[in-house]
């Protein structure tokens, strides 16, 4: 972890772009170049899941989560897997823990890799019903995120 840190902050530091520039406000820029689709499902978590990975920003548009993360590799590629806890905390509205999965696939390399996961939250939500709510946790980052199912046509 503490390797990951300071390789983050290395490269960060790198970087002689002043704070603000090319800033589009609080919108989250991102390329489809590293987006990773994926359909969340309920099912028992994993206990040993593959390297750790950075959780950087967490945000819901619809049905559709984006996590924007990064992890160490560049020599294999990578899979992920976003798993829905089948219990549900009785709550209003109810919350449900969600796990990332990550299969480096043996990739040892050290490169910092950024990804977007682009999940599909149908499977996972409270109720497939407009207005249905239920709060998410994702282990690895700390708060909840709210999610208002939406019918889509």
């Amino acid at each position: 972890m503490t390797i990951l840190t300071a390789g983050l902050l290395m490269f960060a530091c790198g970087s002689k772009k002043n704070a603000g520039e090319g800033d589009t406000g609080n919108a989250i820029k991102r390329t489809t170049m590293n987006v990773v689709k994926v359909k969340a499902t309920t099912g028992q978590f994993v206990k040993d899941s593959d390297p750790i990975i950075s959780i950087d920003t967490v945000e819901i548009k619809g049905n559709t989560m984006y996590i924007d993360l990064s992890y160490g590799g560049g020599c294999q590629k990578h899979t992920f897997e976003v798993i829905g806890s089948l219990a549900i905390a009785k709550s209003y509205p109810p919350i449900r823990s969600l796990q990332i999965v990550h299969h480096a696939n043996g990739d040892n390399c050290r490169a910092i890799q950024t990804t977007t996961l682009e999940v599909d939250l149908k499977d996972v939500a409270y109720k497939q019903e407009e207005g249905s709510e239920i709060y998410y946790t994702i282990e690895g980052w700390e708060g909840r995120i709210y999610h208002k199912y939406v019918n889509e046509k």
